[in-house]
């Protein structure tokens, strides 16, 4: 059968990563799993999602395939592709010549107009599957929680301090958490320094610790808190995102989109 692998890792032959482009999140990748697995089915070809060459391998489970020792011989010459009409050219080129083709895409948010079927959801959280030293972290830190159910406020405040170290004046922020906040939230959010601050001088529950953005980070215990945060919105019982992103941050949305968690999103 014709195969896609989608390689998720962190440079691709045909874009050179920069501190403000060609960097790709989580939700990024998720998006792009999501909506390949949609176009698996439409064009009939296996999708399998590779992420052995991404520092992701060592905290989630790395699963071999029948392409695996060819992503490692062609790791330098894998390309990334965008948009959607461009990715459906690209794989039916090469699957003009090859059963296989080796490509990275992280498709449009439109990519989640199309509602998950059983198999879709399957799939992706296959993807997002702990390998055991992983559940054992997860475990460890569910079991501070002080709530039996909980939801999640998120504030996604950019990348300027996230990727470029960049930290602003988040003053205005925790007012408007502490105006927005309920008695069983937990926060998340992609600025520690804002997590600090909050912690400083409000009871309010979050995990502490330095995270990562997946794309562009090597840091395994950053990796490790930023995926522990994604996991943790799938265990919540509502998301509230608040973002200075005039769109859904991409780190909820996947997660709205996969577990179907009811989500409430606006812009700051």
């Amino acid at each position: 059968m014709k195969t896609a692998v989608l390689v998720w890792k962190h440079k691709y032959c045909n874009c050179t990563t920069t501190n403000d482009s060609f960097f790709w999140g989580i939700g990024d990748m998720l998006r792009g799993a999501y909506g390949m697995f949609n176009l698996s089915q439409s064009m009939n070809f296996k999708l399998i999602v590779d992420f052995s060459l991404h520092p992701l391998s060592l905290i989630l489970e790395n699963k071999e395939h029948e392409y695996s020792q060819l992503v490692k011989e062609q790791k330098d010459s894998i390309p990334v592709i965008y948009p959607t009409h461009n990715v459906i050219s690209y794989i039916e080129k090469c699957f003009a010549t090859s059963d296989v083709v080796l490509l990275y895409c992280n498709l449009e948010p439109a990519a989640y107009s199309i509602a998950p079927t059983i198999e879709l959801k399957q799939f992706m959280k296959s993807i997002l599957t702990p390998n055991n030293e992983f559940k054992s972290f997860i475990d460890s830190r569910l079991a501070l929680i002080p709530f039996p159910e909980f939801s999640i406020i998120h504030y996604r405040l950019g990348d300027d301090e996230l990727v470029r170290n960049n930290i602003r004046d988040y003053t205005k922020y925790k007012q408007h958490l502490l105006n927005n906040i309920k008695q069983d939230d937990i926060l998340i959010s992609d600025s520690v320094s804002f997590k600090n601050m909050i912690n400083e001088s409000n009871n309010i529950f979050s995990f502490q610790g330095e995270i990562g953005h997946v794309g562009v980070h090597t840091d395994i215990n950053a990796i490790k808190n930023t995926i522990f945060e994604l996991i943790l919105l799938s265990k919540a019982k509502s998301i509230r995102s608040y973002t200075v992103y005039g769109w859904m941050s991409g780190f909820v949305h996947a997660i709205h989109a996969i577990y179907e968690i009811p989500i409430m999103c606006q812009q700051i």
